[in-house]
């Protein structure tokens, strides 16, 4: 291999790096969309949105206002309307304000 080809390559190895980093993640990373999120602490019980992959499983996450790792997807209960945070892994049983049994 010459002098030349040797830098083309080395300049196109440059220029799709610095693609990815700057903006071609987005392309191949997972379609995104936008949560309702709940922290469960009941001294914050904060209610917020973050964008996260459609196929994201990865709860809890952390709650911006207190910053804890703590905040599960927002979920409302069928008879009183009320906000709860849903872990999936120990859903519960009882509504946490009206108290009428949640579906499982």
């Amino acid at each position: 291999m010459n002098v030349k080809s040797a830098a083309l390559i080395a300049v196109l190895l440059i220029v799709g790096c610095v693609w990815f980093f700057k903006s071609g993640k987005e392309y191949i990373s997972p379609e995104k969309q936008e949560a309702l999120l709940k922290c469960a602490r009941p001294e914050c019980s904060e209610e917020f949105t973050k964008q996260v992959p459609l196929t994201f499983s990865k709860y809890p996450v952390k709650c911006p206002k207190c910053g804890q790792t703590s905040a599960f997807i927002l979920a409302t209960c069928w008879s009183c309307t009320a906000h709860y945070a849903f872990d999936a892994k120990n859903p519960p049983a009882k509504c946490p304000a009206c108290g009428v049994e949640l579906p499982h």
